[in-house]
């Protein structure tokens, strides 16, 4: 009986061994378990914070090294892949000691603006017609003067019409930029050959129907001045042209952006119009361009101090300087009106219109500059009777 006890007692030591040894067991594994999942959590956290930083940033604006607006992301979140993406220009911030890239917009990603102006650009941008140009290389060495445009290279370019319709004469330039309404300078209102009746479009030689072009013409319902713009200054010279009927979107008619940043810096732009090739010259049939460089303000304020019709001198704030370092880069009598632009990247022939040709020096003089009204600055008082709504 004694010896049948002791081995009850074995049996039942080695069974709560048995059941400690089980316990350590699980209780090892549940700590390796819970250190994984530790583990797991740190790491994803970091990845998460990491991805937050970097999509976040995308909210953030930036210029590229072409002077377009774009976005600030990772490269791998980027459409864009080609080699100037990476340039040390284009770098516009970091995430997790990581540079970030100002990525150009693309056509096919839905963007949500807070201006009318740049509701409208996007669509501008995707408007489903075939508008691809072949483009000549106009920020060549070889231009001197200016060379003529390509078909539907600017369909927003507009050239506004003085007289009858049987003797009209083409006297300005502009820009359209909406269904209806025609941005231009304030002076070309009215000149010596009455008020501004006509507005032609989609034209490339005024002169020629065999231009391969396909122009549409209307005739001026309602003409706006900006409320600040006198006869008898050079200031505030921009202007609103209602058209008596919408305009049907082609290839060869389609409306150009507005710019709302004020920093031009550097920038390169591209003039256009039907003015003469030459100071005191006739004007061109054909449209002509040139590439013009942005001249600093203290620079600009140099050349055009006060005088009668600019008593402060050049305003920075609502006026810009553009001309060519060469002679002979310029726009000239007739361009009048005309856009001061520069061309979006990622789009076909779609631009914003920096600037509106307003005076200058004679024409092409060399480090001589023109005026432009800056656009930037006028854009609440456009939106609020071009896009009402």
């Amino acid at each position: 009986k004694y010896k049948r006890d002791l081995l009850k007692v074995k049996f039942i030591l080695s069974q709560k061994g048995t059941i400690v040894a089980r316990n350590r067991t699980v209780l090892f594994e549940y700590i390796v378990m819970w250190l994984k999942n530790v583990i797991l959590l740190i790491f994803l956290t970091q990845e998460i914070c990491g991805q937050w930083r970097d999509w976040s940033s995308r909210s953030k604006t930036c210029r590229t090294s072409r002077g377009d607006i774009g976005k600030c992301v990772n490269p791998k979140h980027c459409w864009y892949d080609g080699d100037d993406l990476f340039e040390s220009d284009n770098i516009c911030g970091y995430a997790r000691y990581r540079p970030l890239f100002c990525c150009p917009p693309n056509d096919n990603e839905p963007i949500i603006n807070t201006r009318s102006a740049d509701a409208r650009c996007e669509d501008y941008g995707r408007l489903d017609i075939n508008s691809r140009v072949r483009e000549n290389n106009i920020f060549s060495s070889e231009i001197t003067m200016g060379v003529k445009s390509s078909t539907k290279e600017f369909p927003h370019m507009a050239v506004l019409g003085y007289g009858s319709v049987e003797s009209i004469e083409w006297k300005c330039g502009g820009s359209l930029i909406s269904d209806q309404f025609v941005l231009t300078a304030a002076h070309c209102l009215r000149t010596k050959s009455g008020d501004v009746k006509i507005v032609r479009l989609g034209d490339l030689d005024l002169k020629s129907e065999e231009d391969n072009a396909q122009p549409q013409q209307f005739t001026v319902s309602q003409m706006i001045a900006h409320p600040q713009y006198k006869s008898d200054s050079d200031y505030n010279d921009i202007a609103l042209l209602k058209l008596d009927s919408a305009v049907k979107y082609t290839s060869f008619v389609r409306p150009a952006c507005l710019e709302s940043s004020s920093d031009l810096q550097g920038r390169k732009f591209i003039a256009t119009g039907w003015g003469s090739v030459e100071f005191a010259g006739a004007n061109s049939d054909t449209l002509q361009k040139v590439d013009l460089d942005y001249f600093p303000d203290d620079r600009c304020k140099q050349v055009f101090g006060p005088q009668r019709t600019l008593k402060d001198g050049v305003n920075a704030t609502i006026q810009l300087c553009a001309g060519g370092y060469d002679m002979g880069k310029d726009t000239c009598q007739g361009d009048s009106g005309g856009p001061l632009q520069v061309r979006l990247s990622g789009r076909f022939s779609t631009y914003k219109i920096v600037g509106i040709t307003s005076f200058g020096k004679g024409c092409g003089l060399e480090k001589v500059p023109g005026v432009y009204t800056r656009v930037s600055y006028y854009v609440p008082w456009i939106e609020s009777i071009v896009w009402t709504s």
